[in-house]
């Protein structure tokens, strides 16, 4: 099933506007603290988090990336991703390069690194931990993503063999990888869980114990694990990189968003993950609003129309709809969800130095009275969407939208899998519902949602020439790279294939006395920077 982004299945995890396209890396990732801080400053050791609900037990294979919080403390990928752009820089690998073709990739891997049971960290096991992916991963969309193009994929998934064909041990610390088609952007897929390496032989050993106490080789390690209480996680004295300033981190689990605030108010907890129940407790209360941190999530929510449904509707048409939906307006109305309103696919940091094109047209809302004469509308448009709390208030904002032109306009909601299913069908006329990335690139919203043979494409969008400008850009890197897939996003947003609505937010109370707090494009908080000054 494709990855639909369900707030009221999971936790928030955005937009791919976000991320440089880039996939070389030449710097290291550093850590800058402030110039004019005191260096006599006492620090607390034990950092302690409130979370609503217990995560799911700790398999890279079975987790995705918006749930790996407490995972990504423990393992990593060849690659880790800036807090800040997402771009890939170096982790287990050092470095890594590709031939002419984009479809061979050398990996060279850090020496030194060593799992927290004192296993050495090698090649072989590398390719073990992937192998072990497609094997046990076939249902898990994030697998596909990012090693279905391996030689050999195919093969291990069909129980023909034990091992990829297309991973080559050249030595303790050289990989080879062979795709099967170009992938320039191969190297930004292997910081996400289902590319985490972990030691093989603990996971061999006893594998219920290993999804309660993982071995890896991240800033932290399970100490202990209390089901439906607390988790705790130690510091590992033996990190290859920056040490930890903080001792233990302590995960409660607060059921109750009274008790999480109550504990947050008493400094029992340092942090509290926001959901919107909680948020619509503090929301007036100043004092707790000053608190807040907010960071945006690999997700965005998409309004389309079903281009092969009966009901046909034109480019103008569904121009002139989609100019005329108030994102403001459904944002601030739907503010508990943690949402900031979006109009255009790209931001302008990724394009050149003209700017960016908006998907939105710069018409003012019109009244019905004010419909263009050469439009025509459906006697009765009807609105789908999956069925949650967040989606029920989105249909009631966007019908209220568009009855405000004249228009008479039905709702109904689905439950998921029933609205996959009349997605399938091309049953549903026109619908919302969002989407997440399962590794941080443009590429992870372009190709499911719009290209022809795309998973997610239930637009039905056909166009030869945008599947040409993807399948080209797989080629490219870097600048030009950028270029095409800029290219890619003005042609759907000329064809009005989809309105972006909104993108998602993770959003945390947190003590004024910690510093540095910092989380990426997935909510993984950086808990190996933090501070916490006493």
């Amino acid at each position: 099933m494709p990855r639909f982004f369900n707030k009221f299945f999971s936790k928030f995890v955005v937009f791919f506007l976000i991320f440089p396209l880039l996939t070389s890396c030449s710097k290291n990732y550093s850590y800058k603290k402030a110039k004019n801080e005191n260096p006599n400053k006492k620090l607390s050791l034990t950092y302690t988090v409130s979370l609503k609900e217990e995560p799911p037990l700790f398999d890279p294979v079975n987790t995705p990336p918006e749930k790996a919080n407490l995972l990504s403390q423990q393992l990593e990928g060849l690659v880790k991703y800036d807090f800040q752009t997402m771009r890939a820089l170096p982790a287990l690998a050092v470095s890594w390069k590709s031939d002419s073709s984009y479809k061979e990739w050398t990996f060279k891997l850090r020496r030194g690194v060593y799992f927290n049971n004192g296993e050495i960290l090698r090649a072989l096991v590398v390719k073990k931990c992937w192998e072990r992916a497609c094997r046990e991963g076939e249902d898990n969309q994030s697998v596909k993503e990012v090693f279905s193009n391996l030689r050999g994929y195919e093969e291990i998934v069909a129980g023909k063999t034990a091992e990829l064909s297309g991973i080559e041990v050249v030595d303790d610390f050289t990989l080879k990888v062979s795709l099967k088609t170009p992938d320039s952007a191969f190297p930004q897929k292997l910081g996400v869980p289902v590319a985490f390496i972990y030691s093989i032989s603990e996971w061999e050993k006893d594998p219920q114990n290993f999804v309660n106490k993982p071995v890896g080789s991240g800033p932290f390690f399970a100490l202990s694990l209390e089901k439906g209480k607390q988790i705790i996680l130690k510091r590992n004295d033996h990190y290859w990189g920056r040490k930890p300033t903080l001792s233990k981190v302590v995960f409660l689990i607060h059921q109750s968003p009274e008790i999480a605030l109550q504990a947050f108010q008493s400094g029992t907890v340092q942090e509290v993950f926001v959901y919107p129940e909680l948020y619509s407790r503090l929301k007036f209360n100043q004092s707790l609003i000053k608190r807040l941190r907010s960071s945006p999530l690999l997700a965005i929510n998409y309004l389309m129309f079903n281009l092969a449904h009966h009901e046909r509707i034109s480019k103008q048409e569904r121009e002139y709809l989609f100019s005329q939906v108030q994102t403001d307006q459904i944002t601030s109305a739907m503010e508990k969800e943690g949402i900031n309103s979006l109009d255009s696919f790209v931001p302008s940091f990724l394009m050149d130095a003209g700017g960016q094109k908006k998907l939105s047209s710069k018409q003012p809302f019109l009244s019905g009275n004010d419909f263009p004469k050469n439009l025509s509308f459906p006697a009765k448009m009807i609105l789908t969407f999956p069925y949650s709390s967040e989606y029920e208030s989105l249909a009631d904002k966007l019908k209220k939208n568009f009855e405000a032109l004249g228009i008479k306009t039905e709702t109904q909601l689905l439950d998921w899998p029933l609205f996959f299913e009349a997605l399938n069908r091309k049953e549903i006329f026109m619908f919302a519902f969002s989407w997440i990335a399962d590794y941080p690139d443009p590429e992870a919203f372009l190709t499911p949602l719009f290209c022809s043979k795309g998973e997610a494409n239930f637009s039905f969008y056909r166009s030869s020439e945008f599947d040409r400008l993807i399948k080209k850009s797989t080629r490219l890197s870097g600048k030009k790279r950028a270029e095409v897939l800029k290219t890619a996003v003005e042609l759907i947003e000329r064809e009005q294939v989809a309105k972006p609505l909104f993108y998602y937010l993770s959003r945390w109370l947190v003590n004024d006395k910690v510093r540095y707090f910092k989380a990426n494009g997935y909510g993984w908080v950086d808990y190996s920077a933090i501070e916490v000054v006493e």
